[in-house]
């Protein structure tokens, strides 16, 4: 299985105890630990900007945002102009976060998880938002064997570096690590890489939450 996608075992077909031995557990944040999409929906919300165009200036940053190359406040300049709003001013990474929503189960899982495995973090993320998230209860707050931050690094997923700086970091072989993650995109490289993973279903996190604590035994 070395390598291989558990995206089957979201239909129930996994086997138990199949992740019990990982040496480092690597969870991603936006999508796994909490829902962000908010965030977009409040600033169309707060300027009158439609939705599709928020969410258009939004990708057309996010990347560079990511990479720490851009600012997270430059994504509300851009949105504020383009919406000629008047109002109030916003600082934009406490608004982001304001608007997140933790997914308690997975909250509930990685504490579950450290107590017999490494958990670490990757995840693309802006500046600044990761202490905010942790001092808002949207990431547990528990000793991580790793946090790799794309903004602190200056690569992003699905970018094999990133990847590479996180198996070096972790000190642990490429096929004694599993990467929990709902993007199929950003799982591809983990597996080139020979590190076990995991399609977590953003839509239906109870089902997955439920195959990772049996994979887990937990």
């Amino acid at each position: 299985i070395m390598g291989q996608d558990m995206s089957e075992f979201e239909q129930g077909n996994i086997e138990r105890g199949i992740f019990a031995n990982t040496k480092l557990a690597l969870f991603d944040v936006g999508g796994v630990l909490l829902r962000f999409m908010g965030g977009v929906e409040a600033l169309s919300a707060k300027t009158n900007l439609p939705y599709a165009r928020c969410r258009e200036i939004w990708l057309e940053l996010d990347d560079s945002i990511c990479r720490g190359e851009t600012q997270p406040q430059e994504l509300w300049n851009r949105i504020k102009k383009e919406s000629s709003y008047t109002g109030e001013d916003i600082d934009f990474v406490s608004f982001w976060v304001n608007h997140f929503k933790p997914n308690h189960q997975v909250h509930k899982l990685i504490r579950n998880v450290s107590k017999n495995n490494a958990v670490g973090l990757l995840t693309n993320i802006y500046p600044g938002v990761y202490q905010k998230a942790v001092e808002s209860g949207n990431i547990p707050n528990i000793p991580y064997a790793l946090v790799l931050q794309s903004c602190e690094t200056g690569f992003i997923k699905p970018e094999k570096q990133i990847y590479e700086l996180a198996e070096k970091m972790g000190g642990k072989k490429s096929s004694d690590i599993l990467l929990i993650d709902d993007s199929p995109r950003f799982i591809t490289p983990a597996q080139e890489l020979g590190w076990k993973t995991f399609s977590f279903n953003n839509k239906n996190p109870n089902e997955s939450v439920m195959s990772l604590r049996d994979a887990f035994a937990i």
